[in-house]
């Protein structure tokens, strides 16, 4: 088995940032890429949406236009990401030649974008692009209402009750001040709070040299955001069941006679592949069931999102035809006591997983962003041999343990009728 991941050496330079490189021996390029490891949920109470707000900023106060930054690269073949914000971390990218000129201007201009902006310009119009963002997201206050219930019921004192994204919320957009903005990017922009990874045709001792003839080697006072803690328990809904017939918020609005249903539990456990097993083994059952059998929607997607806290474990449904809307929970309620009875498909996932990651050819873009969100969640890079045989120690046991925490007390469902 080929694991790109065993090819990746790291070193810390005297700053305090940490470097990862896997060297693709003969390429002419290098794919880059900037882990802050800090994002949405270390913004302040009341100012949620601050780290994005920051990340829109730095690009803005580079000394270059958006288009003169993406020209930097693109005019050399190569292509720029000029920031994400997650919930743990705020990412940038690129891919450039290998070629000294070029990388050390991609490096010159990502040192001084990330160590040394002083965001002052373009202020007012990115809070405007902001909201305006956010209303793109809910274009129609009952949509804005929904998710704002779902994340009421679902996580109601728990640090995502403050959050429907990472992008905050108008109320709280409106409430950073300049010096907040600036405050946190000293914060949290350091050298000891970053690290990156480069895949491609620099050796770790080539790239950090590079690195370290960069503004990217500066001193600038910073600490490592600490690691969040696995809950306990993870939160429970404190409403289970909400049905919602559009017509009733739409007046005059005609229905088509379909709906969707959607289910969610938030689950705490260090059993991470225990947990992808029995999402496999769901996204089988109710593919089958609901979709082969039922033949009443043609959409069944089972999703696995790591909050690093815990889990959240989604099940979804759309297109269902209003007639067998009310059928679909007992369905999807049988379809995961089911799985008790289903160890030949536990096995049959497991060995799937195995033969999949054994098989797995990624490009270097490819790996590089796996990498990336890797260190955004836990801030260490796992080998493919670790992670085969994580899977490996899967137990059958495993997964019976997690049902109960798809009891439907434990999740919140949701039926939308047009």
């Amino acid at each position: 088995m080929w694991d790109p991941y065993a090819e990746i050496e790291s070193t810390m330079l005297p700053n305090g940032l940490t470097v990862h490189a896997a060297e693709w021996r003969g390429r002419p390029w290098e794919a880059v890429g900037f882990v802050i490891h800090s994002g949405a949920e270390h913004d302040p109470i009341g100012k949620e949406g601050l780290s994005h707000f920051v990340e829109h900023l730095v690009s803005r106060n580079s000394g270059y236009t958006r288009r003169e930054a993406r020209r930097l690269f693109e005019e050399n073949g190569g292509q720029v990401n000029l920031g994400e914000t997650g919930y743990p971390s705020t990412q940038f990218s690129f891919w450039a030649s290998t070629e000294p000129a070029i990388l050390s201007e991609a490096l010159s201009f990502f040192g001084n974008t990330l160590l040394f902006s002083k965001l002052e310009n373009r202020i007012e119009e990115e809070r405007r692009i902001i909201i305006s963002e956010f209303h793109r997201r809910h274009k129609h206050p009952i949509i804005l209402q929904f998710a704002l219930e779902k994340r009421d019921d679902l996580y109601s004192g728990c640090w995502l009750g403050r959050y429907l994204t990472p992008l905050g919320a108008p109320e709280s957009i409106l409430k950073i001040s300049k010096e907040d903005l600036q405050l946190s990017y000293d914060r949290h922009y350091t050298p000891a709070n970053m690290s990156i990874i480069g895949v491609g045709g620099l050796s770790l001792e080539t790239l950090a040299k590079f690195i370290s003839e960069s503004p990217l080697a500066a001193r600038k006072d910073g600490s490592r955001t600490s690691l969040p803690s696995l809950m306990s328990e993870a939160p429970t809904p404190t409403t289970n069941r909400r049905l919602h017939r559009m017509s009733d918020y739409l007046k005059g609005t005609a229905s088509f006679g379909v709906g969707s249903y959607e289910s969610v539990a938030a689950i705490a456990t260090p059993k991470k592949a225990a947990l992808g097993a029995l999402r496999k083994m769901l996204q089988e059952i109710l593919t089958d069931e609901i979709r082969e059998r039922w033949t009443s929607t043609y959409h069944v997607d089972v999703d696995l999102h790591d909050f690093r806290y815990f889990h959240q474990f989604q099940i979804f449904c759309s297109h269902i035809e209003e007639h067998a809307l009310g059928d679909i929970e007992k369905i999807v309620d049988l379809g995961i006591a089911s799985i008790e009875g289903k160890r030949d498909l536990f096995e049959r996932m497991k060995k799937q997983r195995l033969a999949e990651m054994f098989m797995s050819d990624l490009s270097a873009r490819a790996m590089r962003n796996i990498v990336m969100d890797e260190l955004a969640d836990s801030q260490k890079i796992s080998s493919y041999a670790e992670d085969f045989k994580e899977v490996e120690a899967v137990s059958w046991g495993d997964v019976l343990e997690l049902l109960p925490l798809l009891h439907p007390l434990r999740r919140w469902t949701r039926i939308e009728l047009s």
